[in-house]
């Protein structure tokens, strides 16, 4: 449910850093940083536990280099060059509020995609941590 909610952090950071302003920025940028950096660290651990500790290598480049590198081309390259080339002016530059705007609605998108993603593994690995005895049968 952890990895869920922080997806809802992250897609209300981007929501945050559409509107104009230093405090939009210093606040969109603090949940942003809270909710990827309370993640990552445990994905190490969450896959350990739901495909054994001996797997931990192969299993931890499928979730967390793969999405990395793909993540990288399609959002930082692709959607971010798309959206400066539609907003950018005459001379080729982009000023304003209104350059990203776009591309942080898209990333909200795609972060509530995968809050619903993170509802459903939540609730499809309950059989895993009630067999560990973590949670009530």
């Amino acid at each position: 449910a952890y990895f869920a909610a922080m997806a809802a952090v992250q897609a209300g950071a981007h929501a945050v850093l559409c509107f104009s302003g230093d405090v939009a920025v210093i606040f969109g940028t603090a949940l942003s940083g809270w909710a990827f950096g309370s993640c990552y660290p445990l994905l190490v651990l969450s896959i350990a536990e739901i495909w054994g500790a001996s797997r931990v290598a192969s299993n931890y480049m499928i979730f967390d280099g793969a999405p990395g590198a793909f993540g990288s081309l399609i959002f930082a390259k692709f959607l971010a060059g798309a959206v400066i080339r539609a907003n950018s002016g005459p001379d080729g530059e982009c000023r304003g509020e209104h350059c990203f705007r776009i591309a942080h609605i898209v990333m909200v998108v795609v972060e509530l995609v995968g809050f619903v993603l993170g509802c459903i593994l939540t609730l499809r690995t309950r059989i895993v941590y009630r067999t560990l005895g973590l949670i009530p049968s």
